[in-house]
């Protein structure tokens, strides 16, 4: 499946003149200082949760609960070149559980993408991902009961243009995402 668009911009309030929305910008007074090498910036991180539910496998009756510990590292590596941008990232969230470790999950990340400087207010973007993911039964999306949560992978890849001239700017870019679904048994 292939998403063009095409769209006329005028608010430059939001945006700086490299097209980067204002929730998307550098804030140095928060942001992680990271790791130099190079010219690149590496920004590990390191996510431990802890979560209770009271009815693990989605059921009407006969609830089963059990404590979840979520354990997830992250590590983003970007260029800190003046023109053009590389960057890299790579996840994973594991999911224990203390009694049922049968549910234990474990998804995952890796992603790249780029900028290549045309002119000065014109830029091509490249992305290209995979992505392991799950969802949990009991899922509102779904519209039946499964018997163990389903697991799938997502691949996506991008390619875009920016173009701006003064006040005004031009985006054009496609997309495509592909989810591959495990076949899962359904509650009878």
């Amino acid at each position: 499946v292939f998403i063009f668009i095409f769209l006329p911009s005028t608010s430059m309030a939001v945006t700086d003149a490299r097209g980067v929305p204002i929730y998307e910008r550098s804030r140095p007074d928060y942001d992680a200082l990271g790791i130099r090498s190079g010219a690149f910036l590496i920004k590990p991180e390191l996510k431990l949760g802890q979560e209770y539910n009271d009815n693990i496998y989605a059921l009407k009756n006969n609830t089963t609960g059990d404590w979840i510990t979520t354990v997830a590292p992250k590590m983003d590596v970007g260029s800190d070149w003046t023109r053009h941008f590389l960057g890299f990232s790579a996840g994973l969230k594991g999911g224990f559980y203390a009694s049922k470790s049968d549910e234990n999950y474990m998804d995952g990340h890796v992603a790249l993408n780029g900028r290549l400087d045309v002119l000065r207010e014109s830029f091509l973007t490249a992305s290209a991902g995979f992505r392991r993911l799950h969802e949990e039964r009991g899922d509102p999306n779904a519209q039946t009961a499964w018997k163990e949560p389903a697991t799938y992978n997502k691949t996506n890849a991008a390619l875009g243009y920016y173009h701006g001239i003064g006040k005004v700017s031009v985006r054009a870019g496609a997309a495509l995402d592909s989810y591959d679904f495990r076949s899962v048994d359904l509650v009878a």
